[in-house]
């Protein structure tokens, strides 16, 4: 299975996120659709997804340590770049196979005024406390506009940390485990704005939903 052609296509028909699945054609997510790639690119012609072509996709997107250590932990991100597209990447396990889902990334670098949001949003920048939600269905651009305002917040001089809600509770998970956890909270306590994506893929665990409180706590300085 040619995974850059899959990206190249993807980013040619403006997809926003790719999905290659044990036993699915791949699927694209096209103004907040699914859609097997075949049928809205007339000249693809992909196949299921095998294991072999999945494992055939570890192989070929990550090194020699990346799948020691995706192996491992059962879930990986990271950065792809091809050509002028570049993507954020999370291998995942489901049902015992891997699993891709790629989310394409914008070159843009919006401001809140380029996207339409009111003066209030950007004033919310400059607030010593605060809890921003952006919700919508899938696709509809929350990371878009989460984007919008870290870069807003990065241009005042604010620091910016961006996390998968995933990855943040894995790495603090690990933390806990190798004794770095009160350091890293630390860490994530003196950014200015924290911006937390990809929130309810699961259910939190009772761990997960008290390091986010302590998170919260940290910043409030409750």
């Amino acid at each position: 299975m040619d995974i850059k052609k899959i990206f190249q296509l993807a980013s040619k028909k403006k997809a926003s996120d790719i999905h290659i699945v044990f036993g699915q054609k791949p699927i694209l997510r096209i103004d907040g659709e699914l859609f097997h790639i075949n049928d809205v690119i007339p000249e693809a012609d992909f196949p299921r997804a095998t294991k072999e072509d999945l494992i055939e996709l570890t192989n070929s997107l990550l090194s020699e340590g990346q799948k020691q250590r995706f192996l491992k932990d059962r879930d990986l991100d990271l950065a792809y770049q091809l050509d002028d597209n570049r993507f954020r990447i999370n291998f995942y396990f489901e049902k015992g196979n891997i699993s891709l889902a790629a989310r394409v990334i914008s070159n843009q670098k919006p401001t809140l005024e380029e996207i339409g949001m009111p003066i209030v949003v950007k004033e919310l920048l400059g607030s010593p406390q605060g809890l921003v939600l952006i919700t919508g269905p899938t696709g509809a651009g929350k990371t878009f506009i989460a984007c919008a305002l870290g870069h807003s917040a990065c241009l005042g001089g604010f620091k910016v940390l961006y996390y998968r809600a995933p990855r943040l509770f894995h790495e603090l998970a690990v933390a806990r485990g190798d004794g770095r956890y009160s350091k890293l909270m630390n860490s994530i306590a003196k950014i200015h704005l924290l911006v937390i994506d990809d929130w309810g893929f699961s259910t939190l665990t009772d761990q997960e939903r008290s390091d986010f409180l302590e998170i919260l706590e940290d910043r409030d300085g409750l």
